[in-house]
C-alpha cells in the first residue's frame, strides 16, 4: 500500500495549515487495503490516490 497524503493526527500536527479536505481519509485507505487483501494481486504496489469526492471509488 502506498497512500498519498492522508489525514491523520500526526499529519495535522506536522502541517497545521494544510487543507484537510484535500487529503485521503483513513477510511479511504482502509477500504483500499481491504480491496487489495480480497484480490488475487501479489507482488504489487497499490497507489492509493484521492479521487474527486463526487466520483465514487470503484467497488472492486
Amino acid at each position: 500500500m502506498s497512500p498519498e497524503r492522508t489525514d491523520t493526527e500526526m499529519r495535522r500536527r506536522a502541517f497545521p495549515d494544510e487543507a484537510h479536505d484535500m487529503l485521503l481519509t483513513t477510511d479511504e485507505v482502509a477500504r483500499a487495503t481491504v480491496r487489495l487483501l480480497r484480490s488475487d494481486l501479489t507482488g504489487q504496489v497499490l497507489d492509493v490516490r484521492r479521487h474527486d469526492r463526487a466520483t465514487p471509488l470503484p467497488s472492486s
